[in-house]
């Protein structure tokens, strides 16, 4: 067996392998003897019976399986004995010659991993997020909660922030008019009025009264026809509806499972469920945070396209529906559109790994088993989903690098240089 290895573009090698005649039959026999169980060994020991075996397979699909099998299992042997550096994925072959009496010979094109050089982490200095749950947090999902259960009351008064009021409307833009009937606009919070001055000019008005709201679109996110562009609406408020909030009492509490229906039982386990969440999320957010500053300082500039692709298929495809019977969801997403965010998130597991081998640390078993719970926890058979994802590590690839990441991550905090950054529950979760 001849062997010949040469460089492509970054990552990226490519290897000719020869066959003779006697070593390309006797893999022949080897793979036929796999394929075919209901032959009987005999009829496929003889090296001239494999080959015509081989010419007689009318399923060419069948065919190219075979000889992709002898390519695999050749290039896997011979491979080894050549090449120091771990190979990613499969391999794509190509027959360059296959004629009788002069055996096989192929090409075989793979990427392999690069080699990460890792950084002296004691010149670092990593800022680690920390918080915790205030009375004021567990006050603000308490009205969540209440709001939930709201109910709306007619009022005979100007609208205040929090009212509900009911219009009409008539516009015109670029010579079309347009306009809506009975439409309800909660006057939330004018602070954070996505219209630029929509709530604001319904604030202040009462039912029957009619008033002129400019409003000016955004660049962003909006239709060209009026992206950027100040449109006058001409508004008829037809009804004030104040909001009617649930008391929080016994019976409130009782509905939200506490069984003894105890309000500081109940302020008790929301501020405990919303510091279990938070801390996850601290905890997510320090590894991004400290793996970031890691590669903008000492960056991995060549990763494999191999790697980058099987990245991009994690983020377009929910692997729960490659399951047979489980529910399939619509999606309209572009592939290329996750080229950058697979291409980060490589890098970093990448680093993580080599870290992770330089501090003899592997993933926790019973954390990523907690990590797939999560994940398929909207659909039903849990866990032949859960089974589904063991039966291939390739499947497990996104969610091991996460935990150990985090496990990686939480090892530096504990060794290396690190100052602690107090934020709040409201500024991480936007709330």
């Amino acid at each position: 067996m001849n062997l010949q290895i040469k460089s492509g573009h970054g990552l990226i090698r490519r290897t000719t392998i020869d066959l003779n005649e006697d070593d390309f039959k006797r893999n022949l026999i080897e793979q036929l003897q796999k394929l075919t169980n209901e032959m009987k060994p005999d009829r496929v020991s003889d090296s001239d019976n494999a080959i015509q075996l081989l010419e007689q397979l009318a399923d060419k699909s069948a065919h190219n399986t075979l000889l992709t099998q002898v390519m695999s299992n050749c290039f896997e042997q011979a491979i080894s004995e050549y090449i120091d550096s771990k190979i990613v994925g499969e391999a794509v072959f190509e027959i360059l010659q296959m004629t009788p009496g002069n055996g096989l010979k192929f090409s075989a094109s793979f990427d392999v991993y690069p080699v990460i050089n890792l950084p002296d982490l004691k010149t670092y200095e990593f800022s680690q997020l920390v918080a915790s749950i205030q009375q004021q947090d567990i006050d603000r999902t308490l009205l969540s909660l209440q709001r939930q259960l709201q109910e709306w009351k007619i009022v005979d008064r100007a609208s205040l922030p929090g009212d509900s009021v009911i219009i009409n409307y008539q516009a015109q833009n670029m010579g079309k008019a347009f306009a809506g009937k009975a439409m309800r606009v909660e006057l939330t919070d004018t602070a954070n009025d996505s219209f630029q001055g929509f709530e604001k000019g319904l604030t202040g008005v009462a039912a029957g009264q009619k008033t002129t709201i400019d409003i000016t679109f955004p660049e962003d996110n909006y239709p060209e026809s009026v992206a950027g562009k100040t449109i006058v609406f001409d508004v008829e408020v037809l009804q004030v509806e104040a909001e009617i909030l649930p008391e929080i009492d016994s019976e409130f509490a009782k509905s939200h499972s506490i069984a003894d229906g105890s309000i500081e039982s109940l302020r008790r386990t929301i501020g405990q469920n919303m510091d279990t969440h938070l801390q996850k999320v601290i905890r997510m957010k320090n590894t991004l945070n400290l793996f970031s500053e890691i590669l903008t300082n000492h960056p991995v500039d060549s990763i494999p396209e191999t790697l980058v692709n099987q990245e991009i298929q994690r983020q377009v495809c929910d692997p729960c529906e490659e399951v047979e019977g489980v529910e399939s969801y619509q999606r309209a997403m572009d592939p290329a559109d996750f080229t950058e965010l697979a291409q980060n998130r490589v890098k970093r597991s990448l680093l993580i790994y080599e870290l992770a081998r330089e501090f003899k640390i592997t993933p926790d078993s019973n954390e990523i088993r907690l990590r797939l719970e999560d994940l398929v926890e909207e659909y039903p058979e849990k866990e032949r989903i859960i089974d589904w994802f063991y039966q291939d590590k390739l499947r497990l690839a996104g969610i091991e690098s996460d935990v150990l990441g985090e496990q990686v991550a939480d090892w530096i905090f504990e060794n290396f240089k690190t100052r602690q950054v107090e934020t709040t529950y409201a500024a991480l979760m936007d709330f």
